[in-house]
């Protein structure tokens, strides 16, 4: 017990390694195990499964983890995240089991995502991709739609490749083409009738996702 009367928590996390270098298990451990990761790769080095065990009653134990699947070109397939215990053991995991949530992508030969099949306890949806072509023919690599139950929201870059449009939300960059703010149609609008500036969100690249729910772009 402390000074301050709450009750202190003494631990040492413990790491090891299997015999090509890459991290196999954490432990969080104090006078018992209070937690546990367990990482399992391939020959290739993916990461294909991650358990963990982690102690969900005072005499019980929570186990389950996440697995990942790879297609012949050594890229990300298929993601379960979440699974129970029967969904970790299971070859392969199926929608019977309990789980979060399921995500499978369909690249192509250049590893552009074509589709994105997503399924958890409350989403289910199919999403397809699109590149920009000229007479047919792709010319490049970038997207110019995702089409989502009938919707379709247009992409837009800019000459130098930058993400300049997803939807009705719009991307500005500076001279060095670095993001520089974010906004949306409505924002625009908004503006323009108040002649006042919009205002208009800072946000880093990394923060934003290509999410499309009522023909917007958001954030999952």
């Amino acid at each position: 017990m402390s000074a301050s009367g709450q009750r202190s928590r003494t631990w040492s996390p413990s790491f090891d390694f299997d015999h090509f270098g890459r991290g196999a298990q954490f432990k969080d451990v104090g006078s018992t195990v209070l937690a546990q990761l367990d990482f399992e790769c391939d020959l290739l080095d993916n990461l294909v499964k991650e358990s963990y065990r982690r102690p969900s009653t005072p005499s019980g134990w929570t186990t389950g983890g996440d697995r990942f699947f790879y297609d012949e070109f050594n890229r990300l397939a298929e993601a379960w995240l979440g699974l129970d215990g029967a969904g970790m053991s299971a070859n392969p995991p199926t929608a019977s089991n309990n789980f979060k949530d399921r995500t499978v992508c369909t690249l192509d030969q250049g590893a552009n995502r074509s589709s994105l099949d997503f399924l958890s306890s409350s989403e289910n949806y199919v999403r397809t991709y699109s590149l920009e072509d000229q007479g047919g023919q792709d010319v490049s690599n970038r997207y110019d739609a995702m089409i989502q139950a009938g919707i379709t929201t247009p992409v837009e870059h800019d000459a130098a490749g930058n993400l300049r449009r997803i939807g009705d939300r719009y991307f500005v960059f500076d001279i060095f083409n670095r993001l520089s703010e974010v906004y949306t149609a409505a924002e625009a609008r908004s503006s323009s009738r108040s002649r006042r500036p919009a205002r208009k969100q800072v946000a880093p690249l990394s923060k934003l996702d290509f999410s499309t729910r009522g023909g917007r772009s958001g954030n999952r």
